[in-house]
Formats: C-alpha cells, sequence, structure tokens
C-alpha cells in the first residue's frame, strides 16, 4: 500500500483498514481475497501456512501458494506437488522446491481471464471477483491438485501436456523410478 499511497499521494487515515481506495474506486485488499481463498481451500480439507494451503494424501503433499507480482496487485496462483518419497518428513514443503509445479494459465477453459479476476486492481466489483475466486479454485485449481495427488495423476497430468521440457522428462523419470508400478 506504500506505492499507491505515494503514487497518489493519500495520507494514511484515508486508506480503510479492509480496502485501499485509488481516486474514488475501492478495490479488495489481499486480506479479502486470502479470505476467500482459506475458505474453500478449508472446506476441501486443505491447511493454511502463510500464502500456501497444503493436502497430504498417501503418495504427495500438495499445494496451492499466492504469489503477489512485484509489479502490480497481481496475484499468480501456483500449484505444486512434492511426492512423499522425497518430502524426507516436511509436512509444508516451500512451492519453489516441490518436484512438480505449475501456474494456473491467464486464461480459463471457458474463456474466462484469470489474470483479471486475480488482478486487484481491475474493474470488478468485490461479489464479482469473489465468485471468479471461487470459480477458479473450484473448477481449475482442486481438480489439478487432486490429480497431483498420486503418481499416477502426475504422469496423467504431464501426458496433458502439449510439450515438455529437459527438466520435466527428468523429474517425471525419477518420480516414476521410485514407482515402476505405476503405468505411463
Amino acid at each position: 500500500t506504500t506505492l499507491f499511497r505515494s503514487w497518489i499521494n493519500l495520507p494514511e487515515r484515508l486508506i480503510i483498514r479492509r480496502t485501499l481506495i485509488i481516486g474514488v474506486k475501492i478495490y479488495m485488499d489481499k486480506e479479502q481475497f486470502k479470505k476467500i481463498v482459506h475458505s474453500v481451500m478449508k472446506e476441501n480439507g486443505f491447511r493454511r501456512k502463510g500464502s500456501s494451503w497444503y493436502k497430504s494424501t498417501d503418495e504427495c503433499i500438495v499445494l496451492l501458494n499466492l504469489q503477489h507480482s512485484l509489479y502490480s496487485s497481481l496475484y499468480y496462483i501456483n500449484l505444486a506437488c512434492m511426492p512423499q518419497k522425497f518430502a524426507h518428513g516436511e509436512l509444508y514443503p516451500k512451492e519453489p522446491c516441490c518436484y512438480v509445479r505449475t501456474r494456473i494459465p491467464k486464461q480459463g477453459i471457458n474463456g474466462e481471464n484469470y489474470h483479471e479476476i486475480t488482478d486487484l486492481e481491475t474493474d470488478i466489483n468485490d461479489n464479482e471477483r469473489e465468485s471468479g475466486i471461487i470459480h477458479i479454485l473450484k473448477d481449475y485449481c482442486l481438480p489439478t491438485l487432486d490429480k497431483l495427488g498420486s503418481i499416477k495423476g502426475i504422469n496423467q497430468f504431464y501426458s496433458e501436456k502439449p510439450y515438455l521440457n529437459d527438466i520435466q522428462r527428468n523429474i517425471l523419470a525419477v518420480i516414476n523410478e521410485f514407482h515402476p508400478d505405476n503405468e505411463q
């Protein structure tokens, strides 16, 4: 909020606790955004630690991570998975340390602009943004995380990708080496 205050030169007293005012426009703040994410993730069995939500399965630890852009009020939603065999007892692996990582796309399956919804400065009223966030989580994030909850699902996830880079191919090979009975 310091950047915004200096940008439009608003005194501290004009910044409302839960809402940032820019001109006459009122925008959702990060705490409201995280509260919406938290309610959906908690409802689906995830536990929060910082800006990440975790869930363990027999084979993997899956997580959703919110990453704030350095250049705007956009939040990236990162999805990741750490196979239990490689977690070494860690219950809450950091997203960059996970073997399988992806980010929600800019466009949804039905043409929705996900970045418009997760950018807290776009001109969307709070009710539309809230329903958009819930839609992203329930229709894209949770099904992807369910898939990443098993080694078979990881293989399926990668098989749906049109192009795998060398790092992704090598990670998949290492994961499958420890689970040779899984279909590829």
